[in-house]
């Protein structure tokens, strides 16, 4: 289960918006029926990328996460094209070795919300 609590991972198995829709329901009702929790954050690791519609669901959702300002990760890790984000260097070998440091950042930035 995904941790949007949907029955599947909605890119993947269920792309029509509707079906993506109804199988979010559906994973928050047997959440609720099995554990009496409601979810309260969605998070989706899809190594494939979304579709629009996935991330405008997921922006639309109303969860308490981390990062509520937008359905983006916070400054300094977006680390796509043309983007200036540092890396995570986890060589510990190499000279730039800074995964303390790019934890450190992170847990900071989710503080800082």
């Amino acid at each position: 289960m995904p941790k949007n609590g949907g029955m599947c991972m909605h890119d993947e198995a269920a792309p029509h918006y509707i079906d993506m829709i109804d199988q979010t329901t559906l994973g928050h009702r047997f959440i609720k029926a099995e554990f009496n929790i409601t979810p309260t954050i969605g998070w989706q690791i899809d190594p494939f990328g979304h579709s629009a519609v996935q991330v405008y669901l997921l922006g639309a959702e109303t969860f308490a996460g981390a990062f509520p300002e937008a359905y983006e990760p916070p400054n300094g890790f977006y680390f796509e094209v043309n983007d200036d984000s540092p890396i995570v260097q986890d060589d510990i070998n190499l000279f730039d070795y800074n995964v303390q440091d790019r934890v450190q950042d992170f847990v900071d930035a989710a503080l800082a919300q």
